[in-house]
């Protein structure tokens, strides 16, 4: 039995890749599957113990570290430790405040230390890898700031705000936070990321801002396409696009991402990737058709992002998750080409690791496609 690698059961927000394995913990459903990117044969390592029906988003993201897999917590309250040795899955607990989920943005390893930024909290937490434990917590901007993305640049932490046109930098050698204010920058802010220069950023509005620390110069730059817009999710709305406003009033791509000749921005609810020369700053489309929304697909949908960036590949492949499609694309991001990728999960190859996973499957609620999934995962084609 085969099954589509990307469809209403399989998806993620975002895969850790490690040579041919990929690791990543279902976006609906509390479960860490760990895929062959070379056979797409893919298993079933554990589901996680707060495991339900009715999960979403929980744990959506992962990172290794040596023989363990941690995943990230989004609407849940722990980190769940995965052991890839014994199969064994415990929490490392992080929460300060029970009344409000971890809402962890961004994470990273520094030999054998996390950092994590919380949205909740806007704090970046301290976690010992080998201890398993908190060991600092540092409140990096006051209750009122809502936090975007965040970037580890060298030695510090760059997190910008949906709140201001703040970029909040966390030194984790000297442990001090620097706020850098963006005045000429009109825009509330979403996304960063780094060229070995310059930071690149997006908020609310139709520009992008390219900022060198060393100067505290921004260019902006504001070419975009005259038919660049923001889909229109409403049913009452008599039109599906909207390319007149120039502040959308929520971010307008969920990821910026560097490659070796440009920078690309990847889409919310708007409605076309775009990337820029990081020479001379031009703007361009990657036209992909088969992506353009409907009022029917627009109906349909679970969520409103466009895409889910999945991983990077040979340092120069973008692999997306599309939410309309239902697929995975992949971008080659030197060559500023696109394809579908079919990828398929063989699950009579599969096998199934972890420990009490027949019993909470048993004692799951699932639509019928989730049960044939599910215990095909554990017992092979039927």
């Amino acid at each position: 039995m085969k099954v589509p690698f990307y469809n209403d059961i399989i998806w993620t927000d975002r895969m850790w890749t490690e040579g041919n394995k990929g690791w990543f913990v279902l976006a609906a459903r509390n479960a860490l599957f760990e895929l062959d990117l070379e056979t797409n044969v893919c298993r079933l390592l554990t589901i996680l113990p707060d495991f339900d029906f009715r999960n979403w988003r929980n744990n959506p993201t992962c990172i290794k570290y040596k023989n363990h897999i941690l995943c990230m917590p989004d609407h849940g309250k722990n980190i769940w430790d995965y052991n890839m040795e014994t199969g064994d899955v415990d929490p490392i607990h992080i929460l300060q405040d029970a009344t409000k989920e971890a809402r962890i943005a961004w994470y990273g390893i520094v030999k054998d230390i996390m950092y994590a930024v919380s949205i909740s909290w806007n704090q970046v937490i301290v976690i010992d890898l080998q201890k398993r434990e908190v060991i600092e917590r540092v409140s990096i901007a006051d209750e009122n700031v809502v936090f975007g993305q965040s970037i580890l640049v060298e030695n510090s932490i760059y997190a910008v705000s949906q709140s201001n046109p703040n970029i909040y930098e966390y030194n984790i050698d000297e442990k001090c936070v620097i706020v850098h204010n963006l005045n000429n920058i009109n825009s509330n802010l979403f996304t960063i990321a780094y060229d070995g220069i310059n930071f690149w950023l997006s908020g609310t509005c139709k520009e992008l801002y390219v900022w060198n620390k060393s100067t505290n110069v921004v260019e902006v730059i504001r070419e975009f396409p005259d038919d660049f817009g923001k889909y229109l999710f409403e049913k009452n709305d008599k039109d599906i696009l909207d390319c007149q406003s120039f502040d959308l009033g929520e971010r307008i791509f969920s990821y910026s991402i560097n490659s070796k000749r440009y920078m690309w921005f990847v889409p919310y609810k708007t409605n076309k990737i775009l990337y820029v020369n990081k020479e001379n700053y031009q703007v361009s489309v990657l036209e992909t058709e088969e992506e353009i929304e409907t009022k029917e697909t627009l109906s349909s949908r679970i969520c409103y992002d466009k895409f889910f960036m999945q991983y990077i590949a040979e340092g120069k492949l973008l692999n997306l998750y599309s939410t309309k499609n239902k697929n995975l694309i992949e971008i080659d991001m030197d060559e500023c080409t696109w394809s579908y990728k079919n990828v398929e999960i063989d699950l009579k190859k599969s096998m199934c690791g972890g420990k009490n996973n027949k019993d909470i499957i048993k004692n799951t609620i699932f639509s019928e496609t989730e049960k044939i999934f599910f215990w095909s995962m554990f017992f092979g084609e039927k």
